[in-house]
């Protein structure tokens, strides 16, 4: 079974997806504009709040997926989980 980019990502990228005008992009794809600037109304650290996925350290340029096991881990990826773009600021070999 297949699944598209429409039945997985947030309500607020797909509509984002289908608006007339495009928003300012400064990261590979939408969905990673979604959740590496997504900030949560209800949690102040990014490390306590589940809805966040994805940090962006943008002094390097670098990603990382966000360890929830209570702690301020992070996984530095290379590729984006959603379209794949290599995410040239990352130094993770």
């Amino acid at each position: 079974m297949r699944l598209t980019l429409a039945k997985i990502v947030l309500p607020q990228v797909i509509q984002s997806m289908t608006s007339t005008t495009p928003p300012q992009m400064t990261h590979c794809c939408q969905s990673m504009q979604y959740f590496a600037d997504y900030h949560c109304p209800d949690h102040a650290n990014p490390f306590d709040c589940p809805d966040q996925l994805i940090v962006y350290h943008a002094p390097t340029r670098s990603y990382g997926l966000i360890v929830h096991d209570g702690g301020s881990s992070t996984i530095e990826i290379r590729f984006c989980p959603w379209c794949g773009t290599h995410l040239t600021g990352s130094t993770a070999v």
